[in-house]
């Protein structure tokens, strides 16, 4: 009998995107070829950049990436509505707050390895190493919070995670909350967890 890989016997490290490891996204395949093209070819130089900071899940036995994210400073700009007496700056007869955020830009895992099972625990709801990897995400920014002040964690999903994310409490969008105008979102959905 074969007995069944679980993501908790992936030995794996988080480690920053750098010229020495670039080589092992190689193989990185998570079904999207755009999230794909992004982590081969520019999410080393939007690092440099200081555009995004790219981190690799890599599995230490393997030197292989099971999974990647993308963060980067950001906020939530939310519409405030005010008559055109009270703000006459504002021809739209509105005006817009933000507050600060952490934008989580990308989040991927390795089609091998998506869906994955954790452990042999039979729960009702199925935890799974990219629910692991994705706690390991959330324990990071939690720390950068002691650092720098957010108020919010956002990230722009692409359909069929959606529910991915509101299993981990992510909201979409109120109606006030204004969307990036970004080509590479435009499918997406963008969502929301207060800190």
């Amino acid at each position: 009998m074969v007995k069944l890989m679980l993501g908790k016997d992936v030995n794996y490290r988080t480690v920053i995107l750098d010229e020495e490891n670039i080589n092992s996204t190689n193989l990185f395949d998570c079904g999207n070829s755009a999230i794909n093209s992004f982590l081969k070819f520019n999410a080393l130089e939007s690092s440099d950049n200081n555009e995004v900071k790219t981190y690799i899940f890599l599995n230490e036995l393997e030197n292989k990436v099971i999974g990647f994210f993308s963060l980067r400073c950001s906020a939530i700009y939310c519409d405030i509505s005010v008559s055109k007496e009270e703000n006459k700056s504002n021809t739209d007869g509105g005006r817009t707050i933000n507050f600060p955020a952490i934008e989580i830009d990308y989040f991927a895992i390795d089609i091998e390895y998506q869906g994955l099972k954790y452990d042999e625990i039979d729960d009702d709801e199925l935890f799974t190493l990219s629910d692991a990897l994705f706690g390991d995400i959330l324990g990071i920014c939690l720390e950068v919070s002691k650092i720098i002040a957010f108020k919010f964690l956002i990230l722009y999903s692409v359909p069929n995670a959606i529910n991915f994310y509101k299993k981990h409490n992510f909201k979409e969008f109120y109606i006030f909350m204004n969307r990036i105008n970004n080509m590479h979102v435009e499918d997406c959905m963008p969502m929301f967890l207060e800190i």
